[in-house]
């Protein structure tokens, strides 16, 4: 092509999906950086919910007002008594 001349029909319309594959790449990316971010967000929250426990526990051992056989009896009591109700049937 020349300086001048025309546009011929091979090059009409070619920005116009150019656009769109861009676009579609564009759209792309974005959704990916969009999930990586919450899969971030995630972690930290997960994170911080540990460290609160183990910070609650650390404080626990701390005062000395741990009371672990107490605990442990009563939960082993209710978990233990449906089934062993279950069992003497």
């Amino acid at each position: 092509m020349h300086p001048g001349e025309p546009h011929g029909k091979k090059e009409s319309g070619s920005v116009i999906v150019m656009t769109a594959m861009m676009a579609t790449v564009l759209f792309g990316v974005m959704g990916m950086a969009i999930e990586v971010a919450g899969f971030y967000s995630l972690k930290r929250k997960m994170q911080t919910a540990a460290d609160a426990g183990a910070k609650a526990g650390a404080i626990e051992l701390w005062n000395g007002t741990t009371n672990w056989t107490t605990e442990a009896g009563g939960a082993r009591a209710r978990t233990a008594t449906p089934m062993a109700r279950t069992v003497s049937r």
